[in-house]
Parts: structure tokens; C-alpha cells; sequence
């Protein structure tokens, strides 16, 4: 049996649906054909089966084991229109007698469980929208002239679909159509199978506009892309307007979902999602980081954290970055936030790893450049050599010997604020290791160790792009 939807659905949703769902109404009609074909259902057919004028329905037309189903109100007199598509696909005859099933709208308990967003309600926060209860496990949503989609009721809330979110946030847009725009292509997998496993919206919706400022490595960017993306080279749109700011040879890439209802799930799933812990926070903000972030290096290590803003998104960053904890940064030229001193980036990198997260998470480049920057960074290696020492509970004299430094140079360095609250003085006079010192360590520690996994995807991530630039 071949079945064919005109709705966004996942085939595993429809073929489920397809078999299980009961129809409220079933009978042969007469399919009438002209400008606008329809089928009439009369008014005791209508009212035997409490079947409503203005009623949301789907509608199943089967013809020589061949099913298409689609979604649409029905009107005045008990008509319902038919799509000329549908009429050309099975070859309907003029006043052809087709079997005609009909499903309305059902009735269940309208659950709010924990974690989870109930998509039923969103009809109560945009007006124009409808919504068709399919079972317990999936909801129809509508809009005039838009195509539906049939998604779960339940959407569960996850880490990786909190931080998808924010990530489209910042680098997107989600008013009538919606869209994410970056270069870097790993990030726009993850949101596209984001999608597809949380959402279940199908990868084969995504369009895509490549925006590239030379005409003639469009192209070859378009096969970069396609590439990376094992996308189907006639989702591409083409691209006509050259852009006037200068792209990266492979060119930055428009990831759309033209379609106002998948605009409106995300709008209503951004303002649902409660962000109300430290984790849940840091998640979101890694989201942002990943768009909007960055980590400068200069010759003594990690120089700043950054992350932009336009005017918009400011008050929500601040939110982000208050629940969180993280309250040691400026604002610079009124469009970032930086985290500059060598303490405070110590501290926003201990908040992430203390809660078991990474700081640019998705981003494997700006993640190394995190990672190298603070370890290589002179205050983190002299923090390391001595507080390795003072393990042993030496006394000052024993670190100077140790180290063939000066005593004096000794005393001075680890009497410097951001090192001598790692360490405590013993009443012998002998200085030691403290609980805060132990911490910077094992912090330290950890960071060596995603250096060498960060590295390896990072050039994993490269490498079609230096293949790229060399062909």
C-alpha cells in the first residue's frame, strides 16, 4: 500500500497512524472535478455522524490500494474541496466513486508532565492556530493556506534540544518561516538532527541558500555543502544576490524551513522552556556561545571570552548569564559581553566543568582555542608548577630550592591574589595545598583531558575544509 500525506509527517508517525487510527466516518462519494474539485457529504450523513460545517478534519482518499490523506475544514452544504494534486496523482475521473474516510478531532486528558511541553495548548497561545487530536501519541496543527504538521502531543525537553534552541536563537530566525545561517557545518547538523529526533520534523523539509560574495565558487561550495550535509542537491535554492560582505571560500549557509506552523512550534517551545536551574542555564548559554561566542588567543594565552548581542537579545544573555552564576563580565562598545581577566575565565570554565558541561560545546574550534588558551595561558602554568609542589607540604625555602628560584620571588608570587587563595600556611610555616588549590588542579586536569578528544574532532571538522581550499 502506497501512501501519501499532504502534511509535514514522519513516514513511521503516518504508516502508525495509517493503521491504527480509527476513522469517525467512512463511506464511497462521487468526486466532482472543475476549477476547485469536491466531494459533498449530505446533511444526514452530516448529522448521523456529528460532522460539522467549519470542522477540522483528515481526510483519506483510497484509490487502487493507493491512500492520500490530507487535512482541511469542511464548508458550507457539507462540501470539502479537494487539492488539484491529488486529483492528478490518482488520476480521479469526473464523478468518479471513491472510498472517502473521515477523522475528527478527539478528546483526551490534557497532561503537563515534568520535562515535557503538552503542544495541545498551543492553540491558547496563538489564535490562529488549530489543532487536530490524533491519538494519545500525536496532534495535527493547522493554519489557513499553510501546511499542516501531525507531531507528538509531548514534546520532551532535553539538554540537546535546549541548547538547539538557543543556538537557532542566535544565529537564526523564527518569524513566518524559519531559519539558521553559520558556516560552520557540524553546527548545522546538529540542529537538523535535533529536529528530526526531538521534534520528529523530517530532515527532507530543510532548504538550503548558500551566501557567498564570488560567483564562481558557488558551485563548488554548493558540492562542499551537499557534501557535508549528505543533502539532496534539489533542496538548494539559487543563489542570485551575491552577498556584499566577504565569506569563507566554502561560503555560509541558510539552513530553512519555509513553513509558518514549524515558526510557530519553535516560537511557543522558546518562551515554554523553563530555565530555572544552573544547568539548565549554562546548557542554553552554550547554545549561544556557539553562535554568538568566541575565544581570542593572543601570545600570553586566552585573552577574552566574548559573546555578541544586538539590542533584542541583550536582557535575555544578562538572564542567561546571572542564572548561571557567571556575573564577572563587561559590556564593550555596547554589543558584548567579555570576560577578560585570566581569574574570571577560570571561573566561568570551573562553573561549566563543575556541572559536568563544556563551554562551546558543538563548536570544536572555538572549544580548543578555550581549552589551549587558559592552559597555556602564563598565570594557569605557574598556578600548576607550584601548587604541584606544595602538594608535598614544603616550606618556602624548599619550593625555591626546588624550583632554583629565589625565595623572595617565591613569597611574592604566591602572595598575589589570584594564587594565595589556593593555598594555606601551616602553623611549622610550612605552605600547603588547599581545598581551592586541589579544585584548580583537578579542573586543570580535566581540561588535558578533553584537549586530546577536542583536538581529534576538531580535525575531523577541518579536514573537508582544508581539502577545500586546496583543490
Amino acid at each position: 500500500m502506497k501512501v501519501i500525506a499532504r502534511e509535514i509527517i514522519q513516514n513511521k508517525i503516518l504508516y502508525d497512524l495509517i493503521y491504527k487510527e480509527k476513522y469517525d466516518f467512512k463511506t464511497k462519494l462521487k468526486i466532482f472535478l472543475g476549477n476547485r474539485p469536491f466531494i459533498t457529504i449530505l446533511k444526514k450523513q452530516r448529522e448521523r455522524n456529528k460532522l460539522y460545517e467549519g470542522e477540522l478534519v483528515v481526510v483519506r482518499i483510497n484509490k487502487e490500494n493507493r491512500i492520500y490523506e490530507f487535512i482541511t475544514k469542511i464548508r458550507e452544504w457539507g462540501k470539502i474541496n479537494i487539492p488539484i494534486k491529488i486529483i492528478k496523482d490518482l488520476s480521479i475521473k469526473n464523478k468518479e466513486k471513491l472510498k472517502i474516510e473521515l477523522i475528527k478531532n478527539k478528546e483526551f486528558k490534557n497532561i503537563n508532565r515534568e520535562n515535557t511541553i503538552n503542544l495541545t495548548n498551543i492553540i491558547r497561545f496563538n489564535k490562529k492556530l488549530e489543532i487536530i487530536n490524533r491519538n494519545e501519541k500525536y496532534i495535527t496543527i493547522y493554519k489557513t493556506s499553510c501546511i499542516p504538521i501531525t507531531i507528538p502531543r509531548i514534546i520532551k525537553i532535553n539538554e540537546d534540544l535546549i541548547e538547539a534552541i538557543y543556538l537557532l536563537h542566535g544565529d537564526g530566525h523564527y518569524q513566518k518561516k524559519l531559519y539558521f545561517s553559520n558556516k560552520n557545518y557540524d553546527l548545522h547538523k546538529f540542529i537538523i538532527n535535533t529536529f528530526n529526533k526531538q521534534l520528529f520534523i523530517p530532515k527532507k523539509l530543510w532548504r538550503y541558500r548558500i551566501n557567498h560574495n564570488k560567483r564562481e565558487l558557488i558551485d563548488k561550495a554548493k558540492n562542499f555543502w551537499i557534501e557535508n550535509l549528505k543533502a539532496n542537491k534539489k533542496r538548494f535554492y539559487e543563489t542570485r544576490k551575491l552577498s556584499s560582505f566577504n565569506t569563507v571560500k566554502y561560503g555560509n549557509l541558510r539552513s530553512i524551513i519555509d513553513n509558518t506552523i514549524v515558526s510557530e512550534i519553535f516560537n511557543y517551545l522558546i518562551h515554554k522552556i523553563k530555565i530555572d536551574k544552573e544547568r539548565l542555564s549554562l546548557i542554553a548559554l552554550n547554545g549561544i556561545l556557539s553562535a554568538e561566542g568566541n575565544a581570542q588567543i593572543d601570545k600570553k594565552g586566552l585573552h577574552k571570552i566574548t559573546i555578541a548581542y544586538n539590542e533584542d537579545e541583550k536582557q535575555m544573555f544578562i538572564n542567561l548569564l546571572i542564572k548561571s552564576n557567571l556575573k564577572n563580565f563587561k559590556i564593550e562598545q555596547n554589543k558584548r559581553f567579555c570576560i577578560r581577566k585570566w581569574e574570571h575565565q577560570y571561573k566561568f570554565i570551573k562553573k561549566f566543568l563543575s556541572n559536568n558541561l563544556i563551554p562551546f560545546n558543538k563548536h570544536s574550534e572555538r572549544r580548543l582555542n578555550l581549552i589551549i588558551g587558559f592552559l597555556n595561558h602564563s598565570y594557569t602554568r605557574s598556578a600548576i608548577k607550584y601548587l604541584e609542589i606544595l602538594k608535598q607540604g614544603k616550606s618556602y625555602e624548599e619550593i625555591a630550592k626546588t624550583l632554583n628560584h629565589r625565595k623572595d620571588s617565591v613569597l611574592e608570587l604566591l602572595k598575589k591574589d589570584r594564587y594565595k587563595k589556593f593555598t594555606k600556611k601551616t602553623i611549622s610555616g610550612k605552605i600547603k595545598i588547599n581545598k581551592r588549590g586541589k579544585e584548580f588542579i583537578e579542573i586543570t586536569e580535566k581540561l588535558k583531558n578533553m584537549l586530546k578528544e577536542t583536538e581529534k574532532e576538531y580535525l575531523e571538522y577541518i579536514k573537508p575544509i582544508n581539502k577545500f581550499k586546496e583543490e
